[in-house]
């Protein structure tokens, strides 16, 4: 009827296949296409993805571990299904995606022989998360008489290990979580002989904490790489702030990133 619809299409991730859709929302569909993307690399590199899936199978103390985690319930959200993404994503489309079949082959091309590397390379680096998250469990089960700690580093272990971290996380910053966790170690360890401290500092970060869950509130899951990047600086702080000798790789202060704050939100 002389009408104008405008759609964006995606390639869809339907399992052993995928499909063009046409979606309303272009973020909606770019994140819906780089998994279809992803999908059809693992179909032409099913072969060496077989044989690395039945190794990791043997691991099974990996994937008892795993499974104390939110886990997504699809194939692609499996320990292995996680991995495997996130391998494909670090060796085939670290320049982008391919735009044509051309494109494709070339990058299925210069991925194949990094793959089966780069996902052994993921595993032994969940393999240590895990070891770690499990070492904070344990400390957890015995500070139950200090809710507040409990619940403030319950949220903390939320915001990291959300369902499909493994591929979700850039990994340069899921390569911090070994040290995130040995720092809610150290603050535990420390909270019999100075709950006092504690408490004091928690309530220096609170009201930096709250404005933060109040921008992502008002994002409502929308992107913004800024307030993304800002996530992990509140993870450098805990770590200055309850265990100083792991260290930060930049310099981190609740009044720097409350100004860092201020002027993100001006823009």
């Amino acid at each position: 009827d002389g009408r104008t619809i405008v759609g964006f299409p995606a390639l869809v991730d339907c399992g052993d296949a995928v499909e063009l859709k046409v979606f309303d929302e272009p973020d909606v569909a770019a994140r819906r296409h780089r998994d279809g993307v992803v999908r059809l690399f693992a179909l032409a590199l099913a072969e060496p993805i077989r044989g690395f899936e039945r190794d990791l199978r043997r691991n099974a103390g990996l994937e008892l571990m795993f499974g104390t985690l939110p886990v997504d319930q699809s194939p692609a959200g499996t320990l292995a299904g996680q991995v495997v993404g996130a391998a494909i994503d670090r060796s085939c489309l670290a320049d982008g995606l391919p735009a044509d079949a051309a494109g494709f082959a070339a990058r299925l091309a210069q991925g194949r022989p990094r793959l089966l590397l780069t996902a052994q390379e993921i595993v032994r680096l969940v393999q240590a998360i895990l070891t770690e998250h499990a070492a904070v469990r344990r400390k957890l089960a015995v500070t139950r008489d200090q809710p507040d700690v409990s619940s403030d580093v319950e949220s903390q272990l939320a915001g990291l290990f959300t369902v499909g971290f493994i591929r979700q996380t850039p990994f340069e910053q899921l390569s911090n979580f070994p040290r995130y966790l040995k720092a809610i170690v150290m603050r535990l360890d420390k909270l019999r002989e100075q709950p006092g401290r504690d408490r004091s500092t928690m309530a220096e970060m609170a009201p930096l904490m709250a404005r933060w869950q109040r921008r992502q509130r008002a994002l409502k899951g929308a992107p913004d790489s800024g307030f993304e990047s800002f996530r992990w600086l509140l993870e450098e702080l805990r770590v200055s702030l309850f265990a100083q000798a792991l260290r930060t790789p930049v310099p981190v202060s609740v009044k720097r990133l409350t100004r860092l704050l201020d002027q993100r939100e001006a823009q």
